[in-house]
């Protein structure tokens, strides 16, 4: 973090010499800030942009899928949480925090029985 910290104000003052009234110096300096802005992957961007971004930004998945169950891959093999059917690695399950354990989508949509 400090790393960054540094980085971003070495930046900032090659930025203020591009002002030089030394051509050669601003022109290095630019170039400079260019290499360090292009190897430490850094986006610029409009002042005030960053907040207004964080207004705009979608609400995390957390928030808007109900805690009670995800759907994901299986990791492992296993088994069916309501029927009790092997359920393969790699097969989309609706996986129960609460349970720890995961359900065939069928199980979860009632259609199991």
């Amino acid at each position: 973090m400090q790393a960054l910290a540094h980085t971003l104000e070495k930046i900032t003052a090659l930025i203020a010499r591009t002002a030089s009234p030394f051509e050669e110096e601003a022109r290095t300096s630019a170039v400079i800030a260019c290499r360090l802005i292009r190897e430490n992957s850094l986006e610029i961007v409009p002042a005030g942009t960053v907040a207004e971004l964080r207004k705009r930004a979608p609400e995390p998945r957390s928030q808007w899928m109900p805690p009670e169950v995800r759907f994901i891959r299986a990791k492992f093999d296993g088994s069916c949480l309501w029927c009790g059917e092997s359920v393969e690695a790699g097969t989309r399950v609706a996986y129960y925090p609460t349970e720890r354990a995961v359900a065939c989508i069928d199980c979860h949509r009632g259609a199991c029985s």
